[in-house]
């Protein structure tokens, strides 16, 4: 794989390497030599002229996956906490070798959690949503305790002078709280966290800059998820104008009194195609589980609390915890707001259908799709193979013909969302397969 390297940091005389990252949006292989002399030396020099023309043949075709790249990104920025973490914990002086890290993809142990939440606030108090978390060392810096109760900021103070207080101190309680403050101790340890927090602004800092480093990653995930959610809107639209033409009654006089289309589609659909919005919890499926004894009846309650945000989406004044649903029905005002298991099978039917057609879109407009077909002859069968590859995320071998009619071999590759960028032991089972 094609490596970004990544520059080392001085802190404190401590000299500590920030990694190497790999690009998810090439995930070029540029060590096939060595792969090659690898295989050789797995299967014997024997083989060797029979491995080298196989391997030779294979045609790698990387493709950018963005749930891939959207775990691989949170992937780094959890071991990189993880990496800071240990870098702090040794610059206070903690012996972190103890605990025996193997690996920063790895959690650490229960017990080096427990120290991290103890004076740092946890193993993940470098991410970005937890910088002014009021836990650990953070406890006693006035812009993280700000926006919390005294009892509450109290109680991690507590844990943190626990933690840090000198062996002959009394352990300190929130009995005994009030007393201690006024101790040489409290006002130790008190400058102890503030000693910290300038250690973690300044190591905050390096992974910032790192965090700004691969924010490319995160930036195209965001833009891709914006773009998905956008093109399901404009199906919902769509299927709410399908639909229109087949309401009656109440729901039709209330749907008709509303000005805007986003109020209209947002009342009839409560959500895009990828999710199932309340009108079709009248469907027949769902009556089905209501009349099975054996369905679990806090899954009912559900049932029933979708229903009732129907009616309520319909402008009937409704208590939306309302538990006798039967009881409830009764009313004037709810009966014709009751949608026939027919119609919500429509609804549901035609969700699907507009769901996959959302989906076709986001990938046939997407770079991925128009990246991997521009290595091959724009025909019928590629597009669907592509189209089929994309749509399943899939890591595979599959084949294909060189315009002399000859038949090429070729490895199709991912990132997949739960791989956290390991992808050599990935595509070393797909060549195994090939030889």
């Amino acid at each position: 794989m094609k490596n970004l390297q990544i520059e080392k940091y001085e802190y404190n005389k401590c000299t500590y390497e920030r990694g190497v990252i790999m690009n998810p949006f090439t995930l070029n292989i540029d060590s096939k030599n060595d792969i090659l002399k690898a295989l050789v030396k797995v299967f014997g020099d024997n083989y060797a002229s029979i491995i080298e023309k196989r391997f030779n043949s294979i045609y790698f075709v990387p493709y950018v996956n963005y749930e891939g790249i959207g775990a691989y990104y949170r992937f780094l920025i959890s071991c990189k906490s993880r990496e800071f973490c240990l870098k702090m914990l040794k610059i206070i002086g903690i012996d972190v070798n103890k605990y025996e890290v193997s690996s920063l993809a790895d959690e650490f142990s229960e017990e080096l959690k427990d120290i991290c939440d103890k004076l740092l606030g946890g193993s993940y108090a470098f991410e970005s949503i937890f910088h002014d978390s009021p836990y650990g060392f953070k406890s006693f810096i006035p812009k993280c305790t700000a926006d919390y109760s005294r009892d509450y900021i109290i109680a991690n103070q507590i844990e943190f002078i626990n933690a840090v207080k000198g062996p002959n101190i009394e352990t300190v309680t929130e009995e005994n709280y009030d007393e201690f403050v006024e101790t040489q101790e409290y006002k130790r340890i008190e400058s102890l966290a503030i000693y910290y927090s300038g250690i973690y602004d300044a190591l905050l800092d390096y992974m910032n800059s790192y965090v700004d480093g691969i924010k490319e990653y995160d930036d195209y995930y965001r833009e891709e998820i914006a773009r998905k959610r956008e093109i399901f809107e404009k199906k919902r639209v769509e299927l709410y104008y399908v639909l229109e033409g087949g309401l009656r009654g109440k729901i039709k006089q209330h749907i008709d009194s509303l000005k805007t289309e986003e109020e209209k589609v947002k009342a009839l659909l409560s959500g895009n195609v990828e999710f199932t919005s309340d009108i079709e919890y009248f469907s027949d499926e769902y009556e089905a589980k209501l009349s099975d004894p054996t369905f679990e009846e806090g899954s009912k309650k559900l049932i029933y609390s979708n229903r009732i945000r129907f009616f309520r989406a319909m402008g009937v004044d409704v208590n939306p915890w309302e538990d006798d649903y039967n009881e409830l029905i009764k009313r004037d005002d709810i009966k014709p707001l009751i949608v026939y298991s027919v119609f919500a099978n429509e609804v549901t039917r035609l969700r699907k259908l507009y769901l996959e057609e959302g989906k076709k879109e986001f990938i046939l407009e997407g770079r991925p799709y128009k990246d991997t077909l521009s290595l091959f002859a724009n025909n019928e069968d590629n597009r669907n193979a592509i189209f089929s590859l994309l749509s399943n995320n899939l890591v595979c071998v599959n084949g294909g013909h060189s315009s002399r009619k000859e038949f090429v071999p070729i490895i199709y590759y991912t990132l997949k969302n739960w791989q956290c960028g390991c992808m050599d032991y990935v595509i070393l089972h797909e060549i195994f397969m090939l030889l």
